[in-house]
This record gives structure tokens, C-alpha cells and sequence, in this order.
């Protein structure tokens, strides 16, 4: 054993975060919140586990973190997840960072997997439970049989995040919590040096897949071309859907303006903000269920000064404040997209005052250590620093 850990372990672990989804080897959404939120939990001076799948490279990766991390065997991605051996491994690894702390909580990052492994394990071995709530896995529960194990995963949590306004009211509409803890996602401050492109720029960073309104924004660009001939259309990311919008985008007769520049760097994402006269992501629910939750593009956005779109009836709606750091619009209209995009593309001025303004809203409002602060404090976690300050008055 490192010593290292032994340390960690000698001081007592109060707090596990129980994950399925944690790098290495990629950052998506969830994977972010997870680095993020330990990360804060950690800074606040918690003593703090992760429980998460072991990857490729994490040995490397767990060393340099300020927490201790167990890793379980992750079943692959090359075979349908067998819900029952997730489920064992979890309560295997929160079961062993749990030993011998008599203080003790657990947060999950979701309620199927880490958080059906957390609210089968008995109280006294995991102590209070909170189970973090993203969106779409809220609404997208066709089955009786999932319905019915999620609103039992939530009936035993002490405490049922939402990592947004929007995913609150998804909760709450489920009667899964009546009080939800408001857990944002957040942003690191940088700074950004905006060199807009000499022709209109309109950039989309996301996970290729129909809910986040790439396919309507490419139908909105036949649209603007009138007024905007030598209009360009990045794409940052991959997907699913990725050769049905290059496909999309070729019938449409714009192939020549949508460019798809795949996964990049962050130093390429960094100059892809940077030139961008605008944002967007024109969120919208596909199905009974699948829904953008929060989106943290949106604050990477309006951290480099881009003005944004999002659509209405998604976590855009907490991300993006309306006509002030950027525009809501229908999702599941073209025309609507082509409307919000043309008022920013025409008048720079305007789009610019909104980037500046919700870069000032991300800086204030939307810090991880917010949310690691509430949850913890749901849990009845005070930090090291809270405690330091009572002690002192």
C-alpha cells in the first residue's frame, strides 16, 4: 500500500463518491462533474474516497488527485452492461473505503448502477446517501420495473441532487424528492483572448446525438445563407448520430458551410471558442425521455465571452439567462434557430455585451465549489474552513 493512502486512510475517510463514470479516458459531461465535484469535496477538507471503474492509465491519473481512489473491475463497453456485476463490484469497493469509519456518508453519481449499489448496502455501512440526478435518466424510464427500482433507489437516499433548476423540477414532477439540493454544474475560470473569425462563425461542442439540436441548426443554415453567404458552421465532438448529420448536411446543399472538426484539443476547443461569433446548442427532448439536464457547454461559452442559444424546455434554461447572456428558442424549430442566430450574427455589438455579461454570471454563479458546499452540507457536512471560522466566533 502507498503511503500515501495509508495516510488518507489513517485519518479517516468520512465521504465516498461512488461512480461509475470517471476518467480516465474521456471528459463528458458526467465525467467532469464527477473530477470536479471530488475535487471540490477534497479543497473543502473533507476526507474523501472515490469508487469508480478501472480504465486504462488511471493508476497514473488516481496519483496526482488530493483523494484516495478504488478502483473495480468495469465489465467493457464491447458487451451489453450486466446490471447485477456493476452492482456487486460497487458495493464491493464502497464496502472496503467505508471500513472501520465510524463517520461516514456516501454520494452517488446516479441512481442506477452507483446508486441501486448504495441504497442496497445497509445504513450503517454507507452512512447517508445522496443520489446526484443528471435528466434524462429521470424521464426515460419506459419499463415498470425501472420506474418502480428508481423511485425505491430515491426513497432510501437522505438527499436527491440536481445538477440543475431544470433537473429540480424533473424530481419534483416525479415525486421523487420534494426538496431537491441544487448541485449546478460549474467552471473553471480562464481566460480567453477572442479573435472572432473574418466570416460569420456559429459554434456547436457536444455529444453527436439528435437532443442537442445539431440536425435543426444545420437546417437553419440554408436559411441564413441569404443573408450571411460565406456563413461557417463548426462542429466540435462525436457521436452516434455523427453520419446521419454530415448526411443531413450534404442533402441541405451546405456541406460546403457545416465543417466537423471532430474530438479535438482542448488548445483547439480553446481557439474554436475564441473565433466563434456565436454559441449554439438548441437542446430539445427527443422521445418520451432524453433530455439535456444542464449542459456545461453553455458556461464554456460564456467563459470565452460567446453569446449562446439553447432551447427551451431543457437545463439551457439555467444555463443561459435569456436575452442577457444569450437566447432561448424552440429547439424543434429551424426557423426559430435561424431567427435566434440571425439577431446575434447581425448586430456583433449586442452579441459580444451578452458574452461579456454571462462570463460575469459563470464567474459568480456557477463555482463547483457551490455544489460540492451544498451537497456536503445536505449531508450534514460542514468544511474544514466553515468549522475553522465557528470555532473562532
Amino acid at each position: 500500500m502507498r503511503a500515501d493512502v495509508y495516510s488518507k486512510k489513517k485519518r479517516g475517510v468520512m465521504a465516498v463518491l461512488a461512480t461509475t463514470e470517471f476518467p480516465p479516458p474521456g471528459y463528458g459531461g458526467i465525467e467532469r462533474y464527477m473530477v470536479r465535484l471530488a475535487g471540490e469535496i477534497a479543497a473543502a477538507g473533507h476526507p474523501l474516497t472515490v469508487v469508480a471503474p478501472r480504465m486504462p492509465d488511471c493508476e497514473s491519473f488516481d496519483a496526482q488527485q488530493p483523494y484516495r481512489v478504488i478502483r473495480f473491475p468495469f465489465p467493457g463497453h464491447d458487451r451489453p452492461e450486466p446490471l447485477p456485476l456493476w452492482t456487486y463490484h460497487v458495493r464491493k469497493a464502497v464496502i472496503e473505503a467505508h471500513r472501520d469509519m465510524p463517520d461516514k456518508c456516501t454520494i452517488a453519481s446516479s441512481w442506477l448502477r452507483s446508486g441501486l449499489a448504495c441504497a442496497t448496502l445497509p445504513r450503517s455501512v454507507r452512512g447517508k446517501l445522496a443520489i446526484i440526478a443528471h435528466g434524462s435518466e429521470i424521464l426515460s424510464q419506459r419499463s415498470f420495473l425501472r420506474r418502480w427500482m428508481m423511485r425505491a433507489v430515491f426513497a432510501r437516499a437522505d438527499v436527491a441532487v440536481a445538477n440543475s433548476a431544470f433537473t429540480a423540477g424533473l424530481l419534483r414532477e416525479a415525486q421523487l424528492s420534494r426538496e431537491p439540493v441544487l448541485g449546478r454544474c460549474g467552471i473553471d475560470p480562464k481566460q480567453f483572448n477572442r479573435k472572432p473569425a473574418p466570416v460569420p462563425t456559429i459554434l456547436s461542442v457536444g455529444r453527436l446525438v439528435r437532443r442537442k439540436g445539431f440536425d435543426k441548426t444545420i437546417e437553419a443554415v440554408p436559411l441564413l445563407l441569404n443573408d450571411f453567404p460565406n456563413l461557417r458552421y463548426e462542429i466540435v465532438g462525436v457521436g452516434p448520430d455523427s453520419e446521419y448529420f454530415k448526411r443531413l448536411a450534404i442533402s441541405l446543399g451546405v456541406a460546403d458551410h457545416v465543417v466537423f472538426l471532430g474530438d479535438v484539443s482542448d488548445e483547439e476547443l480553446e481557439r474554436a471558442y475564441e473565433r466563434a461569433w456565436c454559441f449554439s446548442l438548441a437542446t430539445r427532448r427527443v422521445g418520451a425521455g432524453d433530455v439535456e439536464g444542464f449542459g456545461i457547454v453553455y458556461l464554456e461559452a460564456a467563459m470565452a465571452g460567446v453569446a449562446a442559444i439553447g432551447g427551451f424546455g431543457s437545463g439551457a434554461e439555467d444555463a443561459i439567462e435569456n436575452g442577457k447572456s444569450g437566447l432561448l428558442v424552440d429547439g424543434t424549430s429551424a426557423e426559430s434557430i435561424a431567427q435566434g442566430l440571425r439577431v446575434l450574427l447581425r448586430d456583433p455589438q449586442r452579441a459580444d455585451a451578452m458574452g461579456a455579461y454571462g462570463r460575469e454570471r459563470a464567474c459568480r454563479d456557477f463555482a463547483w465549489r457551490i455544489a460540492a458546499r451544498n451537497i456536503m452540507s445536505a449531508l450534514g457536512r460542514e468544511s474544514a474552513q466553515s468549522r475553522t471560522v465557528a470555532a473562532a466566533t
